[in-house]
């Protein structure tokens, strides 16, 4: 065996984490599949995991003679599992092949609709399934997403005929930002759009057991609504069944700030609270019955009781992808307890996620996932290294252990956070570290209560339970304004390229499972891409189309965002995403023609800055009053015919085919990425189904 400090690699994982690099080198092979999505690279990845078995299998006969054959033996293991990953993606891939739009069009159609949610504009989003339409991609059994206004009491199952205005799967929405889209696509929608006109509504068309589920979480949310002072009602319907329809706007920007947000949704700490709790009450119940106690097992009957009940909450919850994780999870951890073996270890929660993601890849896509798995990663390892303290005071390893991870999870989970979100909080350590054991012990025992009242529909049962729910409600309603009121509470944070989550998941593996010089590798690899991180250019401005507008979004000189147009909420939080918080205001338009914008300074040396402003010229005949104005620089929506006299450039940025820039000020000059390119950005490219596209 080789003593050199520059050990092979395959001697310095333990066995606890095989599983989770295969967990890895199967996540890096679906993401291989999706940078080129082909035919070919299925039957390469086949021969490829043909030969790669075999490898990996007889290398383990001459590895004893050659430390080389240790090599072979790794790149084996990781060739197989990357190898699988492209061919699970490809499955997933070919076997979707429902329509999709593929340019906007209004028609008349007639759907059931299937689940309903509340959006913060106070319109109705519904996701129907279509019964009729004269539109050839958007035929029977196709499913939409389409927003409404909300005059009529909409419930799943009901019947609707109605004009639509669908819209193709939406396009990332700019360069190197998340491609709904393929998650879309993956989940079934063939469009999205708004309901125009509703001709005919039919109450109770059909009456499936998913639909009777939907109407009964929301039924259950209302009631909590109305039975509990605002908002604490919406956030008791968020914690025990995931309706967040009735959150007021500021309670979550609250929440969001002060980096409690994960607790308004039905995650694997809920899930893992609501089976324990269970475990814990009917343990408790055993201790009365002594004799029955000494017959059986009580702490096995407690475990499938437990199991039972946390697949009815997954039921109840509406299937989330943090929630089956969790209760997966859980599963493994009953049977450990019914084996009497360890539970809570990294190679199950790997198990876990190498099964979820056999059975739907596009899930590694998700920002749920991605979090879900990461934060459990670091709790996990955490308790492993609390265990191995030997702290012989209980409630000093508890301390101990719920500081550890929470600062762990937090900082695992910040660059998906930052991806996604574009935000951190400072305070969010400390602020989970009294939510948590408040939420644990307090808020969700009383929650199941209250669910179990909502479950025997007796209203004046609920509403004493809710009322009891609602006092600990308050306390984390309470502590979470003052913890969001605190400075650096919800500060931005530029968002990383997509492939660095990869890096710092890498990075996290290896310091987790290497030891000597390798570890120290990974400490690099985290360095290095923070720094990579630190050093991307945000950009100064984006420009795209709001309905038949072009609309340019710049940071100004005065910190905030200058905006040439009207933009809905969705795009205003996604340009703020990429360049920074800062109040949206409306920038100086002499007429309906042009706008200028003063630019945010540029530093050309330590002590001078220049002060740059932009001419945006929405048609063309603004140019002749643009050119020779002195202005640093000129982009026009309408392509001009001429250019100007005194030989400034004039920049045209094409408005068509739903392409939307992100754009870098130059000195001199003015660079762009566009959010469809795949030749500029090759880690996120745009996707593009299998399916036939009408």
């Amino acid at each position: 065996m080789p003593n050199s400090k520059m050990a092979l690699l395959a001697l310095k994982i333990s066995d606890r984490y095989h599983l989770v690099w295969g967990l890895l080198c199967l996540i890096a092979g679906i993401l291989i599949f999706g940078l080129k999505p082909t035919g070919n690279l299925v039957f390469l990845a086949m021969f490829g995991l043909f030969i790669s078995g075999i490898i990996y299998k007889f290398s383990r006969h001459f590895s004893r003679y050659l430390p080389q054959g240790l090599i072979v033996n790794l790149i084996g293991f990781g060739a197989v599992f990357i190898l699988a990953g492209i061919l699970v993606a490809a499955t997933e891939y070919f076997r979707h092949t429902h329509p999709v739009l593929s340019q906007p069009e209004n028609i008349r159609l007639q759907a059931v609709i299937e689940d309903i949610s509340l959006r913060p504009t106070g319109r109705v989003r519904l996701q129907l399934k279509v019964l009729d339409s004269p539109s050839s991609a958007i035929g029977p059994d196709s499913r939409i997403r389409v927003t409404t206004k909300p005059l009529h009491p909409f419930q799943a199952g009901d019947r609707i005929e109605a004009d639509a205005r669908l819209f193709p799967l939406s396009l990332p929405a700019f360069h190197g930002r998340p491609d709904y889209a393929r998650q879309h696509y993956f989940s079934g929608l063939s469009a999205s759009g708004f309901i125009t006109r509703l001709h005919r509504h039919d109450a109770g068309f059909e009456n499936t057991l998913s639909m009777r589920l939907t109407n009964w979480r929301r039924s259950f949310a209302h009631d909590l609504n109305e039975f509990m002072p605002p908002p604490l009602g919406g956030i008791a319907g968020a914690l025990l069944v995931g309706v967040r329809d009735f959150i007021p706007p500021e309670s979550y920007e609250s929440f969001r700030k002060s980096g409690l947000a994960h607790l308004l949704a039905i995650s694997g700490l809920h899930m893992g609270l609501f089976c324990f709790s269970v475990y814990g009450a009917m343990r408790f119940g055993f201790a009365f019955f002594s004799s029955a106690s000494q017959r059986f097992p009580a702490h096995k009957l407690a475990a499938v009781v437990a199991w039972l009940a946390g697949g009815i909450y997954l039921c109840l919850s509406g299937f989330p992808v943090s929630a089956i994780r969790a209760y997966l999870m859980a599963c493994i951890v009953i049977a450990a307890v019914l084996s009497d073996r360890r539970a809570l270890t990294v190679r199950n929660l790997a198990l876990v996620g190498g099964v979820m993601l056999f059975l739907t890849p596009s899930l590694v896509y998700s920002a749920g996932f991605q979090l879900s798995f990461l934060a459990s990663f670091g709790i996990i390892y955490t308790l492993g290294l609390v265990r191995d303290m030997q702290i012989k005071n209980r409630l000093t390893r508890w301390a101990v252990f719920m500081i550890l991870s929470s600062g762990m999870a937090a900082g695992i989970t910040l660059p998906v956070i930052a991806y996604h979100f574009a935000h951190f909080t400072l305070w969010g350590v400390m602020a989970n570290l009294v939510a948590i054991p408040l939420t644990a012990i307090v808020i969700l025992p009383s929650g199941i209560v209250v669910l179990l009242a909502g479950l025997t529909g007796f209203e004046p049962v609920l509403q004493v339970t809710a009322g009891i729910m609602a006092l600990p409600l308050g306390w984390l309603a309470a502590f979470s304004n003052l913890i969001a009121s605190l400075p650096y509470a919800g500060s931005y944070l530029g968002p990383p390229p997509v492939f660095l989550l990869f890096g710092f998941s890498l990075a996290a593996v290896m310091l987790a499972s290497l030891s000597g010089i390798w570890r120290g590798a990974g400490a690099g690899m985290a360095g290095l891409s923070a720094i990579i991180w630190a050093m991307m250019p945000l950009p100064d401005g984006v420009f795209l189309m709001a309905g038949q507008q072009p609309v340019m979004v710049v940071r100004s000189d005065r910190g905030n965002l200058l905006i040439t147009g009207k933009l809905s909420d969705f795009w205003q939080s996604h340009s703020a995403i990429l360049l920074g918080q800062g109040e949206g205001v409306k920038a100086d338009c002499p007429d309906s023609s042009y706008c200028i914008l003063p630019l945010s300074p540029r530093s050309q040396n330590r002590q001078q800055t220049s002060r740059r402003i932009l001419a945006f010229a929405r048609y063309r005949r603004a140019l002749s009053h643009l050119c020779g104005a002195g202005y640093d620089y000129i982009i026009s929506a309408e392509k001009p015919l001429y250019p100007c006299r005194d030989g400034q450039e004039i920049h045209h940025l094409d408005t068509h085919n739903n392409i939307r820039y992100s754009i870098y000020f130059q000195s001199d000059n003015i660079l762009y990425s566009r959010n469809i390119s795949t030749a500029e950005y090759k880690w996120h490219p745009v996707f593009n189904s299998g399916a036939q596209a009408r």
